[in-house]
């Protein structure tokens, strides 16, 4: 990407991005020389700049000649932020304050990985009781401090992973014997988690998140129960693969979880839309 391209991305458009680096490569110029100097309109330009101003990415020094000076880029940068944290905490206590309306069940597609992840985080901040996930190494180690303090403020969590990894000592973690031969096999990334049987997502990733590949969140409470079951079945199956004697199989089969010895609250809300007695 050109200069002009990566400043743009800080939300400016071509012609300002293209006033602001002609600034940079030319030193101090007016408005119609700088125009010259990059081949733009003088018109358009002095919009530009007054833009640019606004924004604190130049200076004009006022006189019989207005003259534009770039800032440095760690200056703008830094006063970009400022303004955006003060525009997102406005934003925050704006909207806020409106009443969200009830959202359909429904499935949703995610376009981005900073999506995924953020919606993963906001899933688990919800959970109540239950959170089961299957979860490649570098997927999981983008979420494992949140599945952390679910644990630590009660959550039962439950997590299918594919290699070693720190965890709280609350949270039950299997790694299946076939970890190894799954990441070979499938050579990219994945997660795919349910919170309390109301909410799943699940994305694939390519082998270094750069590249989201498919992503699907839902609140449909069938699917999610039924996404909930599987996993939570898949993780004591691993389990019981492991068992190194009769006792540890038996200990194991009376401590499996299951939607008849565990509140599942997607369940109980599934229960009432057809008035089933829970």
């Amino acid at each position: 990407m050109s200069p002009e391209e990566i400043f743009a991305e800080l939300g400016f458009n071509t012609l300002e991005a293209e006033v602001y680096v002609g600034l940079l490569k030319h030193g101090a110029q007016t408005a119609y020389k700088i125009g010259k100097l990059i081949g733009r309109p003088t018109a358009n330009v002095y919009k530009a700049v007054d833009v640019l101003s606004r924004e604190g990415a130049i200076e004009v020094m006022e006189g019989e000649v207005r003259v534009c000076k770039a800032l440095p880029i760690e200056t703008v940068v830094k006063q970009l932020e400022t303004a955006y944290k003060r525009k997102t905490g406005n934003a925050v206590d704006a909207l806020n304050k409106i009443k969200e309306a009830k959202s359909e069940e429904g499935i949703y597609t995610l376009q981005t990985a900073d999506a995924v992840f953020q919606r993963v985080k906001e899933m688990i901040a919800r959970a109540e009781q239950i959170i089961v996930v299957d979860a490649f190494p570098g997927t999981l180690q983008q979420v494992v401090s949140v599945l952390n303090e679910a644990a630590k403020r009660g959550v039962e969590v439950f997590v299918q992973a594919y290699s070693a990894i720190k965890m709280d000592k609350k949270i039950a973690v299997v790694i299946p014997d076939q970890a190894a031969d799954a990441l070979q096999y499938w050579e990219a990334q994945q997660i795919n988690i349910v919170v309390d049987g109301k909410e799943m997502l699940v994305a694939l990733f390519n082998k270094d998140l750069s590249v989201l590949v498919q992503a699907n969140y839902s609140n449909n409470l069938y699917l999610s129960c039924m996404m909930h079951s599987g996993i939570i079945s898949e993780h004591k199956v691993h389990q019981f693969e492991q068992a190194k004697s009769v006792g540890d199989l038996s200990r194991m089969v009376g401590n499996q979880k299951n939607f008849l010895n565990t509140k599942v609250p997607g369940l109980e809300l599934l229960f009432k839309q057809y008035k089933r007695e829970k």
